[in-house]
Order: C-alpha cells, then sequence, then structure tokens
C-alpha cells in the first residue's frame, strides 16, 4: 500500500499492511446485488399482499393467479442465492478472508464513507424487507389454516361425516374421516 508524505512529497511503500484492499468493481458488484434482492423481495411482497386480499376476499379466481405466480417467483429465489454465495465467494478470494467472514457488513467497514452509507443502507433495507416477508408469510398461514378448517367443516356438514370421527394411522396419531370433496361422499 503506497502511502504519501506531505512534507517530502515522496511515496513509500508500507510494509506492514499487505491486505487488499476492496476494488470500486466489487462495491458495485455488491451494491448491484443488493439491489437485485431488494428488487425481488419488493415483488415477493407486494404477490404476498394479493394472496393476503384474494384470501380476505374469497376470490378463487385472484387466488389462482396469485398462487401461480408466486410458484414462479420461488423459481428466482434459488438463482439469486446462488449469485449471492458466488459473491461471498469473489469477496473472499479477493480480499483473503475466511469465507464465512466474507459479508456485507464487514466490506462496509473498510470503505469510503458514502459507500459504506450506501451498502449499509441497502442491507437494512433487504433486512426490513425480509421481515416483512416472513410477517406476510405467517399471517397468510393462518388465513390459509382458517380457511381451510371452514371448508372440512363445510364438508363435514355436507357428507354427515362428524369431524371427531376417525381413525388411528400407523403414527397412531387419529386421521380424521373428513371428505375433502363432494366426490368421495358418493364413493
Amino acid at each position: 500500500m503506497a502511502v504519501n508524505r506531505q512534507e517530502t512529497g515522496d511515496t513509500q511503500v508500507n510494509d506492514r499492511d499487505t491486505t487488499p484492499r476492496p476494488s470500486a468493481d466489487l462495491y458495485d458488484a455488491c451494491m448491484r446485488h443488493l439491489d437485485e434482492e431488494i428488487k425481488t423481495l419488493e415483488r415477493l411482497n407486494r404477490m404476498q399482499h394479493d394472496l393476503r386480499g384474494a384470501l380476505r376476499q374469497a376470490d378463487a379466481s385472484a387466488l389462482a393467479e396469485t398462487l401461480d405466480a408466486q410458484a414462479q417467483a420461488g423459481d428466482l429465489l434459488a438463482p439469486l442465492r446462488c449469485r449471492r454465495q458466488a459473491l461471498r465467494d469473489r469477496i473472499a478470494e479477493e480480499l483473503r478472508w475466511p469465507r464465512d467472514a466474507a459479508t456485507i457488513q464487514r466490506l462496509a467497514i473498510d470503505a469510503e464513507p458514502t459507500v459504506r452509507i450506501e451498502l449499509l443502507a441497502r442491507r437494512e433495507r433487504l433486512n426490513r424487507l425480509v421481515a416483512e416477508q416472513q410477517q406476510l408469510a405467517q399471517g397468510n398461514a393462518l388465513l390459509t389454516r382458517n380457511w381451510s378448517e371452514l371448508i372440512q367443516m363445510m364438508f363435514a356438514k355436507l357428507t354427515g361425516v362428524e369431524r371427531t370421527s376417525g381413525c388411528y394411522g400407523s403414527q397412531g396419531q387419529l386421521t380424521e374421516q373428513v371428505a375433502t370433496s363432494v366426490f368421495q361422499t358418493r364413493c
């Protein structure tokens, strides 16, 4: 690393610090990746909101469309995770850090103040989106469970089979004998 000495104007090499410095290209790659993850999570969160709306309105066609879109969007996450791992590998290799220590937070420590602020702001935004995604998913799972129980009760009333009737399965758990479709009641 070169050190500029102001009193003489010459440059000397500091032999004590041989740690490689992150390149501007590495910072740019991190920013681009964080932006890509943010866009993907924003899209998934919009889909979770759409799913919640379809569940609350009992709109079967909107529910089917939303679930199809979510299945396709879920396919985006696997390549994104692979790219995140590749970025961590690149950080670790370029800076000679252990792979598990190659994080945005650690990279930001040595960055210029403006770059540090940008990296950490994007990382914080991503963390907030992940928390929102988890909260939406939990709420939607609860709504889905409530709808499932309602449908089971409806089929129990239609078929005349009580929900508490059933038999014990191989695992020792009571399996309910509730029809899950009108076709099962006729067979």
